[in-house]
């Protein structure tokens, strides 16, 4: 027997086999998202960037020609440029811009919010960037945000200059229409003169430096964004396809469920596209060739081992729920037992949802039919053909099957084990080699687990598709205690072949970066290690 511990390092096949369990989660996002994303953007208003630059001049040339001390000149540097931002995002120069470049439909708010300025890292450079609809326009706004901006820091610079000029020229006024004191006129006419070459020098600090000369394609852009929405959708999805395998309770390894239900998986039959069909003959007569039969025709030897200290000679089919098709097994079993050379019983108990006439064909009586006393018990037994019509029985083969089917009313009592029906099914026993029982579902009937009484070994049939739940596994593992039928093994229906595949441990270890201590080890379990 094989032993793999949940907490073995898990490989990059374990990852892939949850990436294919949960292939959907991930395909979906990465395909509609990036599609989803392309048509937005290609559906985008067009807009383009431009920008322009503005020099900012730290040295104040009138005051190192008056002798005069510059305040600015020892402040921080970094809130020069930062007064300068801010001075740059007043409305005042947006109405300049709108009003030279004749923006009529365009107010001063929404030129802000189309607009940026930002410092250039280690240098006294402001840089202007405008967004607009067409690549002329984002050009043509820069370069004129940039040069009005000048202009108003120009204005306020030279602002005290030119009202001192202004009230020089009110006294030079006076006093020329007095005719007096010609000195004071003179003084008055050079002072004058210096603040005219101030007003010149202070309109220097700033200057445009670059003027917008191309515009750059802000959007649409249906690569770029469709590569940015792949890469998120992959990411999301991945993590999101790992977090649902974590919580998943659902029981996905096979190997897992024989392991948490204590028993091996005996047989592992293919997935048969005829199932669903109003009629299916056993695989062994319809198919005899086929990978079913194959499968079939292996599960008494597997039982053979099995039961080598005891042979059984009563054996119970019983799965989870109607959906696991026990009949079919039993059915097919009981055709492999009789191939084999032995003389073998069928008898179909599932008296709520008999199926045994599904596969067998109808009858007009049956297993209740007996207990009412309608019919003696060789009435109600029918022979099975194991060869088709007009073929001669192969040399050496002896076996015989015959079908007790459910009959025509319910008249098996609660539990099987007390009065005529448990009696009539030891009769039956001691007729055949081998008795196979159609039981009800183990989860769904009351009656299941009082019919073990009755049998010497369980096979429980299970269909691999859709996993088994949680709350199910562990009601079942709770049947197959109190069972008085020794648990023989499963037999899975629509199983694959392949490798078994590990379920919630290897997406918890994923999130959470480590494994559990504690965690479960899973066991693979085959009839050929026994």
């Amino acid at each position: 027997m094989r032993v793999r511990a949940a907490s073995d390092t898990l490989t990059l096949q374990d990852y892939l086999a949850i990436m294919r369990r949960r292939k959907w989660i991930v395909l979906l996002p990465i395909l509609v998202v990036p599609a989803v994303a392309y048509v937005l953007a290609a559906r985008q208003t067009p807009l383009y960037e431009s920008s322009a630059d503005v020099w900012l001049n730290r040295l104040n040339l009138a005051a190192a020609l008056t002798g005069t001390e510059d305040p600015a000149a020892k402040g921080d540097p970094e809130r020069l440029v930062q007064t300068q931002r801010v001075l740059a995002r007043e409305p005042e120069v947006m109405q300049l811009v709108i009003q030279r470049l004749g923006l009529r439909h365009t107010t001063a708010q929404e030129l802000l919010a189309a607009s940026s300025v930002d410092e250039r890292t280690g240098a006294d450079v402001l840089t202007f960037t405008v967004r607009a609809a067409t690549a002329v326009r984002a050009e043509t706004i820069a370069t004129e945000y940039a040069r009005q901006f000048t202009n108003y820091r120009s204005a306020l610079d030279t602002a005290a200059i030119r009202r001192a000029q202004v009230a020089l020229q009110q006294q030079l006024v006076q006093l020329q229409r007095r005719l007096k004191d010609a000195g004071a006129v003179r003084d008055l006419l050079s002072k004058s003169e210096e603040l005219r070459a101030m007003q010149a020098l202070e309109s220097g600090n700033v200057a445009v430096v670059r003027v917008a000369d191309g515009a750059a394609k802000v959007r649409p852009q249906p690569a770029r964004t469709t590569a940015v929405a792949f890469g998120i959708a992959a990411i999301l999805a991945i993590i999101a396809a790992f977090v649902r395998e974590a919580f998943d309770r659902r029981v996905l390894s096979i190997e897992a469920l024989a392991d948490r239900l204590q028993v091996d998986v005996l047989a592992r039959v293919p997935q048969s596209r005829r199932l669903g069909r109003a009629r299916q003959e056993p695989a062994l007569l319809h198919e005899p060739r086929g990978r079913r039969a194959d499968a079939f025709r292996a599960l008494p030897t597997s039982i053979g081992f099995a039961t080598a200290d005891a042979p059984a000679r009563c054996l119970l089919v019983a799965g989870a729920s109607h959906a696991d098709h026990a009949s079919v097994v039993a059915a097919n079993l009981g055709v492999a037992f009789a191939q084999s050379g032995r003389r073998v019983a069928l008898v179909d108990l599932d008296l709520r949802r008999p199926t045994i006439d599904w596969l067998f064909g109808a009858a007009p009586h049956g297993f209740t039919d007996v207990l009412d006393g309608v019919v003696g018990i060789e009435s109600a037994l029918t022979e099975v053909q194991l060869e088709p019509a007009g073929r001669p029985r192969r040399h050496g083969l002896a076996g015989t099957l015959h079908v007790l089917r459910a009959g025509t009313a319910s008249a098996l009592p609660a539990d099987p084990t007390d009065g005529a029906a448990a009696l009539l099914l030891r009769l039956v026993r001691r007729r055949f080699d081998v008795t196979i029982v159609a039981g009800p579902p183990l989860l769904d009937h009351h009656g299941a687990l009082a019919l073990t009484a009755q049998a010497d070994a369980l096979l429980v049939a299970l269909r691999a598709k859709p996993p088994m739940r949680e709350p199910d596994l562990r009601q079942l593992q709770g049947v197959l205690k109190r069972s008085r039928a020794h648990p023989l093994g499963l037999v899975l229906l629509d199983a694959s072949t392949g490798t078994a595949r590990v379920g919630a441990v290897a997406s918890q270890r994923f999130l959470l970066g480590a494994s559990s201590p504690s965690a479960p080890a899973t066991l693979s379990r085959v009839s050929s290690s026994r």
